[in-house]
């Protein structure tokens, strides 16, 4: 955060009230050091299947000693904020007594496209239990209408979509440096290479694209240690020259942000030092290990907060940032993420289509390494592929890992 800004509150965050087609995920009250005005900022997420254009939230500001002030009513006007949508976070709403120093928010009023209107019942605003639930509910409903929607598209396209999953496992050629021992790089590539390359696939190696998958390294993922490793395997996100970014098909692990509850950057966080030493080691042989570059990581900054993102790092293994999960996946389909059941024997929540708790078939959460609301909070991808830029406590323990990497293809 700029200096000339000082926060000096932070209300509950996630509010609802039954009914309301918004939640206020976070609510900070901030002292402008320059003009000695005290301004309120809140972030909304919109609940509701109709695009919100307009809301109308009532602020009841107090003092130091919990005295009442003049409440004060403010219009977010001209919006278009669609379900899941988050707003309002870059408004400023100037408090008209300088010695507030916490206060109370509720919506009460809201007009959508359709011409609709919602006023609230006066009910009080309180945490939400059932935030992740209530999302992911929203998601399943919207994308079973989405689905029906499309159902005469989705015959025409069933034919070649089922062809085009025929695959081919093919070995890349071994990375420049590689002294002996087995293949270590093998491409799933899809069945538009098969023509192409079916009579020569033991001469010429199938060129990694985006899209594909690749087995690289190997890691408990089964939970049965007694039939040893299981293969990893990695999407290819992005492709430069002879190196690729991968990320983990698969969430691997379930580890905390930070193994305590403190002010943390991706610099200084302990998953930091555990993918880049525990799971380093553990998932790649010594010549795998050697084709794992060593990577300028940016000290992405949350694009909604001014939080502090700490200074770049050099690191072999790392996790994406809000910027490059939005980069690498334009959809939140593409960004949900099964846990393996080694990482829900760790402690990975697993979600099904419907918002519950399950124990099989389901999606996760997992880290980003951008700092969230505050720097002891870590940014993450729900279980609905929606990314939670406000998140989790960085000691939250049921959020799973999904590695990056960048690796040499060779010449």
């Amino acid at each position: 955060m700029s200096e000339r800004y000082t926060r000096i509150f932070e209300g509950e965050s996630d509010l609802y009230t039954e009914g309301s087609p918004v939640m206020i995920s976070a609510a900070v009250l901030l002292n402008d050091t320059e003009t000695g005005r005290v301004i309120a900022q809140m972030k909304f997420r919109s609940l509701s299947e109709k695009k919100i254009t307009y809301l109308k939230v009532r602020i009841k500001p107090f003092d130091m000693l919990k005295n009442a002030l003049s409440t004060v009513e403010f219009e977010y006007t001209d919006l278009s904020a669609d379900m899941y949508d988050q707003f309002g976070q870059k408004t400023p709403v100037v408090l008209p007594d300088t010695s507030a120093r916490s206060y109370e928010a509720a919506v009460i009023g809201a007009a959508f496209s359709d011409g609709t209107v919602w006023k609230s019942s006066e009910t009080e605003w309180c945490p939400d239990p059932e935030r992740e639930k209530r999302i992911e509910a929203l998601a399943f409903n919207n994308d079973t209408e989405k689905a029906a929607k499309k159902s005469n598209k989705i015959i025409a396209v069933v034919i070649p979509a089922i062809i085009a999953c025929i695959v081919l496992v093919v070995v890349l050629p071994k990375p420049k440096g590689n002294n002996g021992g087995d293949d270590i790089i093998t491409v799933i590539a899809g069945s538009d290479e098969l023509d192409e390359h079916k009579n020569d696939t033991e001469k010429q190696a199938i060129e990694v694209k985006v899209g594909d998958y690749v087995v690289f390294g190997s890691y408990e993922q089964d939970n049965n240690t007694s039939n040893g490793k299981e293969d990893i395997e990695w999407l290819v996100l992005a492709k430069e020259d002879n190196k690729a970014l991968l990320i983990s098909k698969y969430a691997l692990d379930c580890q905390k942000y930070n193994t305590v509850n403190k002010d943390v950057t991706w610099e200084t966080c302990s998953l930091r030092k555990w993918l880049n030493e525990t799971f380093f080691s553990a998932a790649f042989r010594f010549e795998e290990q050697s084709s794992i570059i060593s990577s300028i990581v940016t000290a992405d900054k949350n694009p909604s907060y001014y939080t502090s993102s700490g200074n770049n790092t050099t690191d072999k293994v790392f996790l994406l940032s809000i910027t490059e999960a939005n980069k690498y996946f334009s959809l939140n389909e593409a960004r949900k993420c099964a846990p393996t059941n080694y990482a829900v024997a760790q402690g990975s929540y697993m979600f099904s289509s419907d918002g519950n708790l399950t124990e099989i078939d389901g999606n996760c959460c997992w880290w980003l390494r951008t700092p969230g609301y505050d720097l002891d909070r870590a940014a993450n991808v729900g279980s609905d592929g929606i990314i939670y830029d406000y998140s989790f406590f960085v000691n939250y323990d049921n959020i799973a890992i999904r590695p990056a990497i960048w690796i040499n293809l060779g010449d």
